[in-house]
């Protein structure tokens, strides 16, 4: 029984590495992709800002729904981190001037009142 759990952890650890290596290469190239579309013109600046901030988000929310898949655990961190990354990519399009750092701070308070109801809570 003990080589049987020695295995497991072994496996699971792999598993997990394995995951953290194809998201950090997922953000490389997705990194090298808008890079390359900027140096081409086919993005502008502001393009390029918004939809490399975005698409590091959504891969972060795809990172939470492996894991979610492999370990049936769920990462609120990873939902909340990349749906935040996402949304501040997004306002880079907005043409509201400074409307990134409001929505973060909205998102940094109602986020924090989520966590001082739930510690009231129990």
């Amino acid at each position: 029984m003990d080589y049987m759990r020695t295995t497991h952890v072994k496996l699971a650890a792999w598993y997990e590495s394995l995951i953290d290596f194809v998201i950090a290469g997922s953000a490389v190239v997705w990194l090298g992709i808008t890079f390359f579309l900027e140096q081409l013109g086919y993005l502008s600046t502001s393009t390029f800002e918004m939809s490399f901030t975005a698409g590091i988000g959504a891969i972060i929310v795809i990172q939470g729904f492996i894991t979610y898949k492999a370990y049936r655990l769920v990462s609120i961190t990873s939902f909340v981190v990349g749906a935040i990354v996402v949304i501040v990519g997004l306002t880079f399009a907005s043409p509201v001037a400074g409307a990134g750092p409001l929505i973060l701070i909205a998102l940094g308070i109602a986020i924090l009142a989520l966590g001082v109801a739930e510690a009231l809570g129990r």
